[in-house]
């Protein structure tokens, strides 16, 4: 008797037929309100429109000097696109980067010397509870549309968040690891270099999953107040002229951007804690 299939083989099934429910179901929806169309302004647009006519449209998203042009063109569309996602690209990891240097070293200092933790921890508690779209006014304030401020703000995001993940990453490690440790002889430094550091390796891997999941809303949220290029810049376009069909196609890149920086970090997570069982 042949075996059926297993019960991962079905789950892994599964999880690739959410997509295709989801587009289907846009689709079903869409063409509900295909008679609320207004020109390009639809409430929802059907693929087929978002493949035909808004996508080819970005090419009007000339950012030169030399003003708005160009016509319906695939070809200068993804060119437009291209050029608007390396920037956002480049500020989401150039934010995430000084930000985790600063969240996960920062967390370490104050796990390492206990007067220090006491001191500053209250305040980046009261810090991390502040929305962080309240904070786009002052840091468009002080930095204006500069490139420096956007990343900056995610820098400032990511650490706070990071500092956190970093000392209650170093609270769970189990005393008896770094008692046993002590017994063998070793230095305070050596047990923080040599125990407790590998030991919150995994726990540092999902939180920086988890921040770069927040780190592209968090762009966003910064190119959509103030920027003169990048995906939230256009999106702030389409949005002014309720162009819902170029506003899906960059919500779908943003997801892509993301699904693929979240794989990019498990994998490489994966290759750091390979020791683990």
């Amino acid at each position: 008797m042949e075996n059926g299939p297993s019960s991962s083989q079905r789950m892994r099934g599964l999880r690739w037929l959410g997509i295709p429910a989801v587009i289907l179901l846009w689709e079903a929806i869409a063409r509900l309100f295909v008679d609320q169309t207004v020109g390009e302004s639809s409430f929802l647009p059907t693929l087929v429109d978002v493949v035909k006519r808004d996508l080819p449209a970005f090419a009007i998203f000339d950012f030169s000097s030399r003003g708005f042009e160009g016509g319906a063109s695939y070809l200068s569309a993804i060119k437009i696109l291209a050029i608007n996602a390396l920037s956002t690209i480049r500020l989401v990891f150039l934010g995430v980067g000084i930000g985790a240097v600063i969240g996960i070293g920062g967390g370490l200092l104050l796990a390492r010397w206990k007067t220090l933790r006491s001191a500053v921890e209250p305040i980046i508690l009261v810090l991390r509870t502040i929305p962080l779209l309240a904070l786009i006014p002052l840091f468009l304030l002080w930095f204006g549309a500069a490139l420096s401020g956007h990343i900056t703000y995610i820098a400032f995001a990511v650490s706070a968040m990071l500092i956190i993940n970093t000392l209650e990453a170093v609270r769970n490690v189990p005393p008896v690891y770094m008692s046993f440790s002590r017994t063998l002889g070793a230095s305070e430094n050596h047990v923080f270099r040599t125990v407790i550091f590998p030991a919150i390796i995994p726990e540092l891997v999902g939180g920086i999953r988890v921040v770069l999941g927040l780190a592209w809303a968090i762009a966003l949220g910064a190119e959509f107040l103030a920027s003169q290029s990048g995906l939230g810049r256009l999106l702030l376009l389409s949005q002014n002229f309720l162009y819902t069909g170029r506003m899906l196609v960059i919500v779908i890149l943003f997801g892509i951007f993301a699904a693929i920086t979240n794989s990019l970090a498990l994998y490489i997570g994966r290759r750091v804690t390979r020791w683990m069982p």
